[in-house]
């Protein structure tokens, strides 16, 4: 796959690996490591043990088209940890104290006219840029009548 926006990437002895957080890996990650919110990740990140740096990194690469790292070492994973933190808030601006899977997938298919398999393969990034409000581009009521009383005095 090639790069996403919103896509990092993590280098770890010598090899360079592309992490994307998509809702299928974040689904993943919320199963495998019982997360289940932002603030439930936040604490995992700050006790991370070997096997779930492991998970997350083989979550976030397997998403981007890519295996993870077969085994971390100590080092490895001291080096990847904040790497990961960092990309992983970088993801979450403004977050829900929950992800709402149920109610996400179901404004991807019944609004967004979405497949599943698109809504799980779709990035955090661009999950967020199709639902957040669209900024009102258009002319107002009031300014539209204030322009036409304009040039009927002209």
């Amino acid at each position: 796959m090639g790069y996403q926006k919103g896509d990092g990437r993590i280098v770890l002895g010598g090899q360079v690996f592309g992490l994307r957080l998509t809702m299928g890996a974040l689904a993943e990650i919320s199963q495998k490591l019982t997360i289940l919110g932002p603030a439930d990740l936040a604490d995992c990140l700050r006790n991370m043990s070997q096997e779930h740096c492991q998970i997350l990194l083989s979550s976030l690469t397997r998403a981007y088209g890519q295996a993870a790292p077969r085994e971390l070492g100590e080092a490895d994973m001291a080096a990847a940890l904040p790497e990961i933190a960092a990309y992983l808030r970088r993801r979450f601006v403004t977050p829900p104290p929950n992800w709402p899977f149920e109610a996400w997938l179901k404004i991807a298919v019944m609004q967004l006219g979405l497949s599943p398999r698109d809504f799980w393969s779709l990035s955090l990034s661009d999950w967020f840029l199709l639902t957040r409000p669209a900024r009102n581009i258009g002319l107002s009521r009031k300014a539209l009548l204030k322009m036409e009383q304009d040039n009927e005095h002209k």
